[in-house]
C-alpha cells in the first residue's frame, strides 16, 4: 500500500474525494453537501446490470455513512492538515479565499434563476414539456459573472422535434436565448430527453464519469411537472456512487408551480396535437432541424462518443465536452495525497 494512502481511513479517502472534486470548480462545500454528495467508489461486479432495483437498493443502502461519521472524518482530516475550514465551509489548505468567492456566486447565481423563471414563465405554455432544469455550475450556485445559464429540457416521447422549434422560436423572440456571442445570461438549449427515455447511465464515461455523476445530483427542477421522481427513479444507478444522494429541493423562489389554468391550456394544446397533425408537425420540424445541422460543419454529430447525440429521443450538443479533463484534474488533486480515483 501507498504510504501516503494508508494514513487515511477509507471514509477519509472518500470525504478527500468528494471535496477535491468541487475544489477544481472553486467551490467549498458544508459539512451537509459533502454527506449528500459522499463519493464513493464501486466494484463494477458489485451487482451486474440484470440486478432488480430492490437488490440495487438494498447494497446502496449498507453503503450509506451518517453524518456524524462524516463529521468525525472531517476532524481526523483537519488533526492530518488536510482539509481546513472556515464559517462551516470545508476545504484544501491555503483556499480560505473560496468561502468569499462561493458567497459571491451565490448572488450571481440568484441572477440567473431569475432570469431562468422568468424564461420558463413563458416556455411552460408549450404542450409536452415534462420538465426543465437549471444544469451545470449554476444550478448549484457556483455561477461565473459572464456565464450563460443551461437548460435540461426532458419533453413527451415522439415530440423532441416540435417542442424543441417551439422553445427555440419562443426564446429567440423573447431575446433570451444564446447564439453567436450573445452568451451572457441568455438560456443555453443543448440537451433535451423524452419522457420514455430517462435512464442517461449510457452517455456516462467509462470507466467512470464524476462530472456527469455530480451533473445529474445537482440538477435544479425548476419547472418539473411532477417528473423530476420519475427522473431520478430512472438513474437509480446515480447511488452507485452517491450513496446518500437525496432529490434536490428548491426553495419556492427559483420554483415554478403547474397551476390550474396552466394545467388547463396544456391538455388543450397536447389535445389538439397529439394526433396526425402533432406528427405532421413533427416530422416537419425534424426534417427543417436535421437540414439545418447538416450543414454545419463543425458538427460532432458523427463521432463515435456521446458529446452529440441527435435521435428522436435525445438531442444534445456538447460540442465542447470538458468531462475528461475534469477527471484528470480530480485524479492529480488525489494523487498528490495518494489517493487513487
Amino acid at each position: 500500500m501507498n504510504k501516503e494512502t494508508s494514513k487515511f481511513s477509507e471514509l477519509e479517502k472518500a470525504i478527500i474525494r468528494t471535496v477535491a472534486f468541487f475544489d477544481i470548480f472553486d467551490y467549498p462545500l458544508t459539512i451537509l453537501e459533502i454527506y449528500k454528495w459522499f463519493y464513493l467508489t464501486i466494484n463494477p461486479q458489485q451487482f451486474p446490470p440484470e440486478a432488480d432495483q430492490f437488490l440495487a437498493e438494498t447494497i446502496n443502502k449498507k453503503r450509506e455513512t451518517n453524518l456524524s461519521e462524516i463529521l468525525v472524518g472531517l476532524e481526523e482530516l483537519k488533526k492530518k492538515k488536510v482539509i481546513d475550514s472556515k464559517n462551516g465551509f470545508y476545504f484544501f489548505p491555503g483556499r480560505e479565499n473560496l468561502v468569499n468567492l462561493r458567497q459571491g456566486r451565490y448572488l450571481l447565481a440568484e441572477a440567473k434563476f431569475k432570469i431562468a423563471r422568468r424564461a420558463i414563465k413563458f416556455l411552460r405554455f408549450i404542450p409536452f414539456i415534462r420538465m426543465i432544469a437549471v444544469c451545470n455550475n449554476a444550478a448549484y450556485s457556483n455561477a461565473a459573472a459572464k456565464s450563460d445559464i443551461d437548460f435540461f429540457i426532458v419533453v413527451a416521447q415522439g415530440r423532441i422535434w416540435w417542442t424543441r422549434l417551439l422553445i427555440t422560436l419562443l426564446l429567440t423572440v423573447l431575446g433570451l436565448r444564446r447564439h453567436g456571442q450573445k452568451i451572457t445570461d441568455r438560456i443555453c438549449l443543448s440537451f433535451y430527453l423524452t419522457d420514455d427515455s430517462l435512464n442517461l447511465s449510457s452517455i456516462a464515461l467509462k470507466p467512470i464519469d464524476p462530472y456527469f455523476i455530480y451533473w445529474l445530483a445537482t440538477l435544479a427542477p425548476i419547472y418539473q411537472a411532477e417528473n423530476y421522481p420519475a427522473f431520478l427513479r430512472q438513474n437509480l444507478w446515480l447511488k452507485d456512487y452517491l450513496p446518500n444522494f437525496y432529490p434536490v429541493s428548491l426553495a419556492d423562489r427559483r420554483q415554478l408551480k403547474n397551476q390550474g389554468f396552466l394545467k388547463i391550456c396544456k391538455q388543450i394544446g397536447e389535445f389538439i396535437f397529439s394526433g396526425w397533425l402533432g406528427k405532421g408537425l413533427e416530422n416537419f420540424a425534424k426534417a427543417i432541424q436535421l437540414l439545418k445541422m447538416k450543414k454545419n460543419k463543425k458538427s460532432l454529430a458523427n463521432k463515435p462518443d456521446s458529446r452529440v447525440v441527435i435521435s428522436d429521443i435525445m438531442l444534445k450538443f456538447h460540442e465542447t465536452d470538458q468531462r475528461q479533463i475534469f477527471y484528470q484534474a480530480w485524479q492529480e488533486k488525489l494523487n498528490l495525497l495518494g489517493i487513487n480515483v
